[in-house]
């Protein structure tokens, strides 16, 4: 299956880079949620292309881009290889996530930044866990690593995230009514840092914090929560 699509955006005005010195990041009130295209002062077009197909239990998606604007190019902005079972999705491409609950932001992941090479399992389903935990009702869990580029203060480090979700009150209503999720992202190594070894990587997970040059990561862990209503809805981060 092919698809394609032709965009266009008009900015007019400095960006927040522009105004908050040392502040690497651009932002215009108009491209919120548009997965780390870099739109360009003046007109601007977007042409995106879509491949997609499957055979058995494999799925492949390729999204070429091709930006119009004062400096023209193209590049593939998003893709993946799936392998795909029942019970747990397999990928490998680049992608982009969106973990939380706020609309436009949130505090762990969202498609602000551009898609990011990865390897990602997931549950494609929600399923019941056995034993007590049942009681936490339908749960579903994603769980990825990258590597970020090399353009950063660390050059190249690895980017791990870890996401659970469960709906408690799932039997209760006639649709979910409330949703928790818990939060998990670190970066950790890159270049100039010591390698991750699993004992490492359990540190990260487990240990204590650390400064200085013992300091081997940076994370976020956090818990969110959605109510919905008939005809509302509020939810909150927490991180």
């Amino acid at each position: 299956m092919a698809e394609i699509s032709l965009t266009s955006l008009y900015l007019n005005g400095i960006d927040s880079s522009q105004t908050r010195p040392g502040i690497t990041a651009t932002q215009h009130s108009l491209t919120y949620n548009n997965e780390g295209i870099v739109s360009e002062e003046g007109q601007n077009y977007y042409l995106r292309l879509a491949f997609s197909g499957h055979v058995s239990h494999f799925e492949l998606l390729l999204e070429p881009l091709f930006s119009i604007n004062q400096n023209t190019h193209g590049t593939i902005h998003k893709g993946y290889l799936r392998l795909t079972t029942s019970s747990l999705n397999f990928d490998i491409g680049k992608e982009s996530l969106w973990w939380g609950q706020g609309a436009h932001g949130g505090l762990f992941l969202t498609n602000n930044a551009e898609p990011l090479p990865m390897l990602r399992l997931f549950s494609p389903n929600p399923a019941i866990l056995p034993g007590i935990f049942r009681y936490l009702g339908p749960f579903q869990f994603d769980i990825f690593i990258s590597q970020l580029e090399e353009d950063r203060v660390i050059k190249k480090p690895y980017f791990q995230g870890t996401r659970l979700v469960f709906t408690p009150l799932a039997g209760v209503a006639p649709r979910p009514i409330l949703e928790v999720g818990l939060t998990r992202t670190i970066i950790m190594g890159g270049e100039g840092r010591q390698g991750i070894s699993p004992s490492r990587y359990f540190d990260v997970w487990f240990g204590e914090n650390k400064e200085g040059e013992d300091e081997l990561s940076n994370s976020i862990a956090g818990i969110d929560f959605r109510l919905t209503f008939p005809k509302s809805q509020f939810y909150g981060e927490v991180g």
